[in-house]
């Protein structure tokens, strides 16, 4: 490829997947050298709470890095769904829900993760409900759900089942 194309290759845009993997790893670095503990396992979602919890007026209130973030962080959080619920892909899945607050598609909040068993996840609109609603919303409880939800047992665990009407995307 000579020159001209390795300079040329810099400026190709990248897949939708390429900046969700690009974007997952860079919160989960991130995360892990500020005193976080992340590693695409289900308890890395109580450090993704924990964050919400002590970010409200760090870096998720800095005006040109928020969308940055809570693309990187529900990047992370589809990534681990994918890994813990037996694989699925991600997509853009156009469902017209009426209470979207960005109805676009295309739109990263809209990105869908299709996981194997056939459910649809929107990590970006829950991590924007986190981000509103607060631990109501609760990243930890919307994962176990997903690689639990056929085994009601396990949420005994967690008393997941008074918070089972938060778990909406």
């Amino acid at each position: 490829m000579g020159l001209l194309g390795s300079f040329l290759n810099k400026f190709k845009k990248k897949s939708m997947q390429e900046e969700i993997l690009e974007a997952a790893e860079w919160v989960k670095n991130n995360l892990n050298q500020t005193g976080y503990r992340v590693d695409y396992d289900v308890e890395s979602m109580k450090e993704i709470d924990r964050f919400f919890d002590d970010e409200k007026t760090g870096v998720l209130a800095t005006e040109g890095q928020m969308g940055n973030v809570l693309f990187g962080l529900s990047s992370f959080i589809g990534q681990t769904l994918i890994k813990l619920a037996g694989g699925g892909e991600w997509g853009i899945v156009d469902d017209h829900i009426p209470d979207n607050p960005i109805p676009d598609p295309n739109s990263p909040i809209n990105y869908a993760v299709i996981l194997a068993d056939g459910s649809v996840v929107y990590p970006g609109r829950r991590v924007m409900k986190r981000l509103i609603n607060g631990e109501e919303d609760s990243i930890y409880f919307y994962v176990y759900y997903f690689i639990h939800k056929d085994n009601p047992d396990k949420w005994k665990e967690i008393d997941l089942k008074s918070n089972i009407d938060n778990l909406d995307n």
